[in-house]
C-alpha cells in the first residue's frame, strides 16, 4: 500500500498504507470520491487543528488520484498544481511537457515563491511540494542535465540531485529557515528495471 506516488503521500502523511478496497488500478478512481480517508487524523489534520497554512505544490493535474481531494479534506492545503502555474503565468497557458506537466526546474522556482509568500505570513506554515523528474521510466532529462553518464536515469538522478542541494542552500539562506524543519522523502520505490 505504499508503492505508487498517492499511496507513498498517504503513508508518509498518516503512517496508513492505501489499502482502500477499490479493485484494480483503485488509486486512479480515487478522483471520483467525494471523502477521501474520512476519519483517518493525518499530519496534515494535526497542523491545521494548530493553526498552520498548508499548501501541496505538484507539476502536474493534483486531480490525479485523488491528491487535490486528499490534501484538502486532511489539512484544508491550498493546491497549486499545473493548472496553477498556468493561470500565474509560470509556464504557457498549453504548456505540458512530455513528461507529466512542467519540470522540477520550474516547480523549484515557484517553491521560493511559495515559501517566500507563506514565511512573509504571521501563521506558522507546512509546505509539502513533490517532485517528478526522477520518476518510472528512466526518468525525465531536463535542459539542466548534464550528460555525464552512458545511462538517462543516471544522468537524471545527477541533475535532481544538483537541484535539491541547490534549493537547499537557497532555504538556509532565508528568514524563514532559522524556524524550519526540512524532510525529503522518495514516494516509492523505484519502478524501472534500469
Amino acid at each position: 500500500g505504499t508503492g505508487w506516488t498517492m499511496a507513498a503521500l498517504l503513508a508518509t502523511t498518516s503512517g496508513a498504507p492505501f489499502s482502500f478496497p477499490l479493485g484494480e488500478n483503485g488509486h486512479n478512481k480515487m478522483v471520483y470520491r467525494e471523502k477521501f480517508a474520512s476519519g483517518l487524523t493525518t499530519l496534515g489534520d494535526i497542523l491545521a487543528e494548530k493553526g498552520y497554512r498548508q499548501e501541496f505544490l505538484c507539476g502536474s493535474d493534483a486531480s490525479f488520484a485523488g491528491r487535490d481531494t486528499y490534501f484538502r479534506q486532511h489539512g484544508n492545503y491550498e493546491i497549486f498544481d499545473l493548472f496553477t502555474a498556468r493561470e500565474e503565468g509560470y509556464v504557457a497557458s498549453n504548456y505540458h511537457n512530455k513528461w507529466w506537466g512542467f519540470e522540477d526546474e520550474i516547480l523549484y522556482e515557484i517553491a521560493k515563491d511559495e515559501l517566500l509568500e507563506l514565511a512573509s505570513g504571521d501563521q506558522p506554515f507546512n509546505f509539502t511540494m513533490l517532485t517528478v523528474d526522477t520518476h518510472h521510466v528512466d526518468g525525465y532529462l531536463c535542459k539542466l542535465c548534464e550528460r555525464d553518464y552512458g545511462n538517462r536515469l543516471a544522468n537524471v538522478v545527477n541533475c535532481a540531485d544538483r537541484q535539491l542541494a541547490a534549493f537547499i542552500a537557497w532555504c538556509q539562506e532565508q528568514d524563514f529557515y532559522e524556524n524550519t524543519t526540512i524532510v525529503i522523502t522518495g514516494d516509492h520505490p523505484r519502478m524501472d528495471t534500469t
